[in-house]
């Protein structure tokens, strides 16, 4: 499970090293190398487990679901807390930021 994107529900490969995470910043944390930029992606689902490839050069609504079983991409949260400190200090960051006139 990811702890930068508790509620993403796929996985995808990086073209880079072949390798499966959760979300760019575990590429980051595990690998010794950046992301490597690709116009096409490899994904798994992590709810049907089925996988895909996303053309994200023309990425749009309908590519914000599983094309196998309809579930999003990433699901809404649905506990109004931060999942993590990162997350709590943006979340502070905006409140402070719509405060000020």
């Amino acid at each position: 499970m990811c702890k930068h994107i508790p509620n993403a529900q796929v996985s995808f490969q990086t073209p880079c090293c072949n390798r499966w995470f959760d979300c760019g910043e575990c590429h980051f944390e595990l690998s010794d190398h950046r992301q490597q930029p690709a116009a096409e992606m490899a994904f798994v689902c992590k709810q049907c487990r089925n996988p895909f490839r996303k053309d994200l050069t023309a990425f749009d609504e309908e590519d914000e679901s599983c094309p196998h079983c309809g579930n999003g991409l990433v699901q809404p949260v649905a506990d109004l807390r931060a999942a993590t400190p990162a997350e709590a200090n943006h979340r502070n960051e905006l409140v402070v930021e719509r405060a000020m006139p």
